[in-house]
C-alpha cells in the first residue's frame, strides 16, 4: 500500500430532534458520535463505533499513513436515530468506492451501493478531496 497523508471526516447533523456530531480521525479506530444535551449544555458520547471489524470486512479503509500506523478511511454520512423500536438507529458510512450501512445496535453493516473497482483503484472517494464528505438526508414517502 502506498503511505498516504491522513483525512478527517466530520459529520453535524439532527435526527429524531437530537443534535449529533462526529468525527473520523484516521488514526483512531474508534469512531465517537456525540449528541448535544437537552438543556444545549455540552456534548456527550451517544454511540462509540469499533472501526477494526468493518475494516477487516472492507480492507479498502485501511491503509498506511505518513506516521507508519495504519490510517482508517471512512466519513459519516448520515445518521439515522430512532426512538420507536420497529427499526434500529444507524449510521450511513462512505468508506473509499463503497457506501455502507451500520446498525448502531447490532453492530453488523451491510453494502448499500458499490461504485466498483474502477473507482476504488482511482480513489475518488468524496473523502478524499472533500472535508465534507458525502452529504446525504433522509428521506421518507
Amino acid at each position: 500500500m502506498a503511505i498516504k497523508e491522513f483525512h478527517y471526516s466530520s459529520y453535524f447533523g439532527e435526527s429524531q430532534g437530537h443534535l449529533h456530531y462526529a468525527e473520523v480521525c484516521p488514526y483512531d479506530p474508534s469512531l465517537n458520535v456525540y449528541e448535544m444535551k437537552s438543556d444545549y449544555s455540552g456534548w456527550f458520547v451517544k454511540y462509540q463505533i469499533d472501526l477494526v471489524p468493518i475494516s477487516k470486512a472492507f480492507p479498502v479503509m485501511k491503509e498506511r499513513a505518513y506516521y507508519s500506523g495504519e490510517s482508517f478511511n471512512a466519513a459519516v454520512a448520515l445518521l439515522v436515530r430512532t426512538d420507536n423500536f420497529k427499526e434500529d438507529s444507524f449510521l450511513v458510512l462512505e468508506l473509499p468506492g463503497q457506501i455502507i450501512h451500520y446498525n448502531l445496535v447490532d453492530r453488523s453493516f451491510r453494502v448499500i451501493c458499490n461504485f466498483g473497482e474502477d473507482l476504488q483503484k482511482r480513489r475518488l472517494s468524496l473523502c478524499y478531496y472533500s472535508c465534507g464528505g458525502l452529504k446525504a438526508w433522509p428521506y421518507n414517502q
